[in-house]
């Protein structure tokens, strides 16, 4: 066994403790150095982090720059597809409003035409047949806003061969005038060939115009002279026909006492009733 003596082993102890200092600063230097490789291996991923970051914000930045761009584009092609959408609306509505107009100018829309009677008396002379009769004459009117077509208008003009016995009427186109010249047929042929539904064929009536469709000649019945019901009173049942519509109407003329009156206009649009007197004139000049 051996023996320490105290030198030896303070020495021995001097010894242990240097070891232990050594490894204790080795210690403390690895666990520096590791802890340096760490703060530098932080930092490094610090400054990654960093320039990612950048980057990211970068991108982000850009991103959001397209977006800007891209709404940009996409309001402006919004607001170019309402600009097409609303001339494209206007467009339409021109076309509606074109069709309308062309369908109006063929079938003459809401225009109606206006049925004009004046009844003139002649000039009465000495013995002259003429100062006891009335020239009547049917005018037909456009006063609306688009041309009538295809018009036809039928009189029934039964009292006509009253006159016709005496007279033939004849009628001046070019002067608007109409001339009695004596009947040279008998009153059998005049009864046999007398057509009192007359028909005339008025064509197409453009707007302001008027057509003289037809005249004719009653007899001057004065309700002192003709004591019997119902002389005195003339009937003119009328029908105006167009492409789109038929005016129908049930005229009574009546002396009462000295000047010829409208006594009575009853009027029909296509089957419907209307107002007494509508779209009718009438005028008496002595």
């Amino acid at each position: 066994m051996i023996n320490f003596d105290r030198t030896t082993f303070a020495l021995l102890l001097g010894i242990l403790g240097g070891v232990l200092l050594i490894v204790s600063a080795f210690i403390q230097y690895y666990d520096k150095r590791q802890s340096d490789i760490e703060t530098l291996e932080a930092k490094v991923d610090a400054k990654k982090s960093s320039i990612e970051a950048k980057k990211n914000a970068d991108s982000l930045l850009t991103a959001q720059k397209q977006i800007i761009t891209l709404q940009q584009k996409t309001n402006h092609t919004t607001s170019e597809i309402a600009n097409k959408a609303s001339e494209l609306a206007e467009s339409y509505k021109r076309n509606a409003t074109l069709q309308e107009e062309f369908k109006n100018q063929i079938t003459g829309g809401n225009t109606i035409p206006t049925l004009c009677i004046w009844a003139t008396q002649f000039s009465s002379y000495k013995n002259d047949p003429r100062g006891s009769s009335i020239q009547i004459e049917f005018i037909v009117k456009n006063t609306g806003k688009y041309p009538l077509n295809d018009v036809k208008i039928t009189i029934n003009d039964a009292l006509g061969v009253i006159m016709a016995i005496k007279f033939v009427v004849e009628r001046s186109n070019s002067i608007g005038a109409m001339t009695l010249k004596p009947q040279t047929k008998s009153s059998k042929e005049v009864y046999n060939e007398w057509q009192p539904v007359k028909i005339i064929d008025v064509g197409s009536l453009q707007v302001g115009d008027q057509f003289e469709a037809y005249t004719s000649v009653i007899p001057n019945f004065r309700p002192d002279f003709f004591q019997t019901p119902g002389w005195g009173e003339f009937n003119y049942p009328v029908n105006i026909k167009w492409n789109s519509g038929t005016l129908v109407y049930n005229i009574k003329l009546k002396w009462s006492p000295n000047k010829l009156e409208l006594k009575k206009a009853l009027v029909a649009l296509n089957g419907k009733e209307l107002p007494e007197g509508s779209h009718l004139s009438f005028s008496y000049t002595q």
